[in-house]
C-alpha cells in the first residue's frame, strides 16, 4: 500500500512538472491593433475593449461602458442622450478615441436635434 501512494505522488509530481514545462514553453501572441466591432441596424460600432453592456439586433445597437452609452436605430446616433447626428446604412462608427467620435473617418460633434 506504501509503495502504491509512493508512485502516486511521483507520478502526480512528474505530470505537474510536464505541465508547467509545457506553460512556459509555450508562446501566446495578442493582436491588440484590431478594433472590436459590434454590427446592428446596418450600422457597425468599432469600440474599445471595455464593453460593460450591448444589444444587437436588426433594428437597434447599443453599447454601454464605464464612460458613454451609444445607440442607434439605423437612422440618428445618440451619445450620452445627445444627438449626434444622422447615419445611413453600412456606416462605421469609431469609438476609440472616445471623446473624439468618428463616423466614416469623419469627426462628428452634437447635433442639438
Amino acid at each position: 500500500m506504501l509503495i502504491k501512494v509512493m508512485f502516486m505522488i511521483r507520478l502526480r509530481a512528474i505530470l505537474l512538472i510536464a505541465t508547467l514545462s509545457c506553460i512556459t514553453a509555450c508562446e501566446f501572441k495578442v493582436n491588440v491593433s484590431e478594433k472590436n466591432e459590434l454590427k446592428g441596424a446596418g450600422i457597425k460600432f468599432q469600440i474599445p475593449m471595455e464593453t460593460s453592456a450591448a444589444d444587437t439586433s436588426e433594428h437597434k445597437l447599443s453599447y454601454e461602458s464605464k464612460r458613454f452609452k451609444a445607440q442607434t436605430d439605423g437612422d440618428k446616433l445618440w451619445i450620452d442622450d445627445a444627438s449626434y447626428g444622422s447615419l445611413n446604412h453600412g456606416d462605421i462608427v469609431d469609438f476609440y478615441e472616445y471623446p473624439t467620435i468618428k463616423v466614416n473617418g469623419e469627426i462628428r460633434s452634437t447635433q442639438g436635434d
